[in-house]
Formats: C-alpha cells, structure tokens, sequence
C-alpha cells in the first residue's frame, strides 16, 4: 500500500451516498481542529468525543443531528418498548438514519474480525429505534502506536498501524468509510489517558455499515 492520502471517502451503497458530504466534512473538521490545537486531536478521546465531531459535521444547509437523545427501542412487532438513548440522529432534505457508534483503537495487527464485531453490535441496537426508516453503525477507529526509543522504527509502526486500519475497515465490507490522517499528527505522541503510556496518534478510520430496515416512518 502506497502513502496514505490525508483525508478520504469511500461509499460502495448507495443507499448511503448523501452521507457523503457529511464524511467529507467530518475530515476537515477533524484538520481544523488538529491546526488549531498542536498538542490536541479530537479522536483521541472516546466514542462520544468521536460522535461529536460527526455530528458536527452534520450540520449545513437543510441538514443536521441531534445526538445523544431519548428514544424508545423494541425487539420487534409486540414489543411495547423500553426507554433509551439515541447515539446520532443524522438527517438531510430526502433521507434520515439512526446511526450507533462503536470504539475500537487500531493497531499494527487489527484483523476485519474485531471491525465485523462492532458493526454487529452497532447495527442490533441502531434498527432497534424506529425514528428513522434507516439504521446505520458507524465504527471509530482511532490508531494508536506505542512510542519507542527509535524513531525511524516507530515512523515505519505509525505507518503501518495507519495502512492495516484502512484494510480492516475494507476488509469487513463497511458499506461507507472514511478517514482523517491530519499531516501535522503523523508523529503527535501524547500519553494514553487509562495508562502512563506514550503512544502516537496519527489518525482516524469512520466507517458505517447499513442495516436494511425499512420502517416508513421518521422523526
């Protein structure tokens, strides 16, 4: 694999191609912030920093989200519901999805396996909520490298740890993904907040898989 682009999108549904701006947006977004801030990036956080971001992105002329709303979920047809809570509602002029969102932090040796796991999960709680006649999960996943003493080793590490995040995401038929490998944040180390560990942070894989569930009916 040749040298990552720092900022890409891939739809291979389309379903799910007026999401593309939204993925579009949500890199340069991700940019703005890295120049704004040297010692920072947002993906380095959590899920919920993540979603943020997203529905940030979101926003613009006839579109937007609401995140982190109450909602109801059901099982299926009899099932009377039970209170919940909503990730991202994304919406346009012509289309909706309830969107679930999953973390996992990439590695040199992530598999397909682990990014198939989490859009399982995110699709069975997503077409649980009838707000939108479509149900989406989405799966951050922010590459983390742990530091050494060599740096020529660690550059060829965050490379790649950032090449293998992209195959994986491919690998585990995500229908959309997209992603933010900000150039001034290849080598950004900054200690893991769970540990005393440095790691670098170089970027950040999006990808969103449909789960068909053909409700009719929206917010």
């Amino acid at each position: 694999m040749g040298a990552i682009p720092a900022f890409g999108v891939v739809c291979r549904h389309e379903r799910l191609e007026w999401l593309t701006p939204i993925l579009r947006r949500w890199g340069h977004l991700i940019d703005d912030y890295c120049e704004s801030h040297r010692g920072d990036t947002p993906y380095f956080y959590s899920e919920w920093t993540n979603v943020g971001m997203l529905a940030g992105a979101a926003w613009g002329p006839g579109s937007g989200a609401l995140q982190e709303y109450a909602c109801r979920r059901t099982g299926g047809d009899g099932d009377s519901g039970r209170s919940g809570r909503a990730d991202l509602y994304l919406y346009d002029q012509n289309n909706s999805a309830i969107l679930e969102a999953k973390q996992l932090w990439g590695h040199a040796k992530l598999d397909s396996a682990q990014v198939n796991g989490c859009f399982r999960a995110g699709n069975a709680q997503a077409v649980s909520n009838r707000d939108s006649d479509m149900a989406v999960a989405a799966v951050f996943l922010t590459v983390k490298v742990k530091k050494t003493i060599d740096p020529v080793a660690d550059g060829r590490a965050v490379d790649a740890a950032s090449a293998a995040a992209l195959r994986a995401m491919e690998n585990a038929a995500a229908h959309a993904w997209a992603w933010a490998f900000p150039s001034s944040k290849r080598m950004f180390a900054e200690t893991e907040r769970a540990s005393d560990t440095m790691y670098y942070w170089p970027g950040v894989v999006l990808g969103v898989r449909l789960a068909h569930a053909n409700f009719g009916r929206g917010k």
